[in-house]
């Protein structure tokens, strides 16, 4: 290992390897972005000593040194691919680490909560009503969706009161049994390596904010693939990498294994054998929301040969880094954080009304599901941008 903890004899870059492959940065999603790393760092390969010193998602060796701490200053680092554009922690937990973490501790740590409290629930339907609109213009009435990681199950409830017949998966033993006992859903504790999913039985499955915890997420994609019939359809959500409120300080969550912008995350969804019908930043930038569908037969899917190629990735994160560092740097992310700043606190006054009018949980769940239109008119949906970045 080197000084800085990476695996041994990494070497400069510039080698047919990286001139050949699929870049992301020479784009202006890249290039008029701010970045990461505190200062630049020079292209490196690691030497294949194991699987778990190369890219989770592409295989390859190369990369860059983003960051060397997580958001709370504890020592971490964070490494892009420059042949995918998928950052990634380094080293990556064991499955059986993350099984643990994700079964009994990840909602304590991350909410404070073993079950989720009034004001959790209502967010998250509320957020269940937006995200569902990208679907429901694809699915008739019946059509059977998996919610995966489904948290206290609240989009499988607004699903299912929009006539879809939807259920969830959830690692977390609280949420899953807050979800199935307190609001009688069917949502089932367990993980995706273990479900029980016949193949091609599934016509829409959803992941908010699922992806970027899992040290496999090409692996996983795939095992999705499967369980979905031919043109079934996909819907992701994941924290975008270069989302104007990602501050450097800010931007790596230690739970966050692995990190996308619209691009990587679109060649990532490829890679797994989907076609993407679209890709795009969530309203204040924050998130990244994609559309896929499983190709029906006889089509071909998108495959690894639809990510453009670019050789020059070090310099557009050079680019970047400098614009961050620059005096207009705050003043260019000012819009999303007022904006950001005025939905939070329409939603809060929200928030209060609704929780003041019921008593738990279920009755403020059933509250904003009777309140709420649940089926879109032609022409409502489908866009392809949730309205911020919140998380459920």
């Amino acid at each position: 290992m080197d000084s800085q903890g990476l695996p041994p004899n990494p070497e400069l870059a510039k080698t047919p390897e990286l001139a050949e492959t699929p870049e992301l940065a020479e784009t202006p999603e890249l290039a008029e972005t701010p970045e990461l790393a505190e200062t630049p760092e020079p292209a490196k390969t690691i030497a294949p000593s194991g699987a778990d010193s190369s890219c989770p998602v592409c295989g390859s060796f190369s990369y860059r040194l983003l960051a060397g701490k997580d958001r709370d200053g504890a020592p971490m680092q964070t490494l892009l691919c420059l042949h995918c554009g998928v950052a990634r922690t380094h080293p990556l937990p064991s499955e059986e680490e993350l099984t643990h973490f994700y079964q009994e501790e990840y909602r304590q740590e991350y909410k404070g909560v073993i079950t989720p409290r009034g004001k959790h629930v209502l967010r998250a339907a509320r957020l269940a009503r937006q995200r569902l609109w990208h679907l429901l213009p694809h699915l008739p009435a019946g059509s059977r969706l998996l919610d995966l990681g489904a948290g206290g199950g609240e989009f499988v409830a607004v699903a299912r009161a929009a006539g879809l017949d939807a259920e969830g998966l959830e690692p977390h033993a609280g949420y899953a049994n807050h979800a199935a006992q307190v609001l009688g859903l069917p949502v089932r504790q367990g993980i995706w390596q273990s479900a029980d999913i016949a193949p091609g039985s599934l016509q829409a499955l959803t992941m908010f904010h699922v992806l970027e915890h899992l040290p496999n997420p090409v692996t996983c994609l795939r095992a999705v693939l499967a369980w979905l019939a031919p043109g079934g359809w996909l819907l992701l959500e994941v924290p975008n990498l270069i989302g104007p409120l990602s501050t450097r300080s800010r931007r790596f969550h230690r739970a966050h294994l692995v990190h996308f912008t619209p691009l990587s995350l679109t060649g990532t969804v490829r890679r797994a054998g989907f076609h993407v019908v679209w890709a795009n930043a969530s309203a204040d930038g924050g998130n990244v929301v994609l559309l896929a569908q499983r190709p029906v037969s006889g089509d071909r899917p998108d495959g690894d040969a639809a990510v453009p190629q670019s050789p020059s990735l070090v310099d557009a994160a050079d680019e970047i880094t400098r614009f961050e560092s620059s005096p207009a740097y705050p003043l260019h992310r000012l819009p999303a954080h007022l904006m950001r700043l005025v939905r939070r606190w329409v939603s809060l006054l929200e928030e209060q009304w609704m929780i003041r009018r019921h008593r738990d949980a279920r009755s403020i769940l059933d509250g904003f599901v009777a309140s709420a239109p649940l089926r879109a008119q032609p022409g409502e949906a489908g866009r392809g941008r949730s309205a911020d970045s919140s998380k459920g």
